[in-house]
């Protein structure tokens, strides 16, 4: 019974919480689980793209900082985004037309890091 409530108010899959948990206890099977790329997380109520990964976000912090260039990222649909400033937040996104997607790099990276 409670597993036909959970379907019928998260979907077939669960809630996000539920997924980590499953996730993150091993339960997938193995072959299954390079497939997964668990998301960084949230920022607000929008969950942060899965093709956005640490590296990824560290690399254009970097060339933000110590570079010529002001990346960011759309964490709708994890596209990168020159010319915007590193502390941009909910700025549209012009690739997948998201009226508040694009973060700034750095914003990014203190989000992934709390």
């Amino acid at each position: 019974m409670t597993t036909q409530k959970k379907k019928l108010k998260f979907g077939c899959f669960g809630s996000l919480a539920d997924q980590r948990r499953t996730f993150e206890q091993n339960q997938i099977p193995e072959e299954y689980r390079v497939m997964i790329k668990p998301s960084l997380g949230r920022i607000g109520k929008v969950e942060i793209h899965s093709s956005i990964t640490e590296e990824r976000v560290l690399e254009a912090a970097e060339e933000g900082t110590f570079g010529l260039g002001c990346p960011g990222f759309c964490i709708v649909c994890g596209t990168d985004v020159e010319g915007v400033e590193p502390d941009a937040r909910r700025y549209p996104c012009e690739a997948c037309g998201a009226p508040h997607g694009v973060y700034g790099a750095q914003e990014v990276l203190l989000h992934i890091a709390a």
